[in-house]
């Protein structure tokens, strides 16, 4: 048996998919920087925490939607009508 390896015919599916996914990262990565930080003893107050969840969160789904839309660009199939 072999994998299906066809490309998705939706590239609007296929970017709400890993944006998804990148949600799911950031919040990962959102409770994995604040039970490091809490593991070291560091005090946290609230505005280190908020800080914490803002910079953290929006940095993965920055990066994220960047790739994503790196994603949708090239599987839109817009970028061979340049050529």
């Amino acid at each position: 048996m072999t994998p299906n390896l066809q490309p998705h015919t939706d590239p609007a599916a296929s970017f709400r998919r890993l944006m998804l996914w990148t949600g799911v990262a950031a919040f990962l990565a959102i409770v994995g920087a604040l039970v490091y930080l809490a593991l070291t003893g560091v005090a946290m107050p609230w505005h280190m925490i908020i800080a914490t969840v803002l910079g953290v969160g929006f940095t993965v789904l920055l990066g994220g939607g960047l790739m994503a839309l790196v994603f949708l660009s090239a599987n839109s199939g817009r970028d061979d009508e340049v050529r």
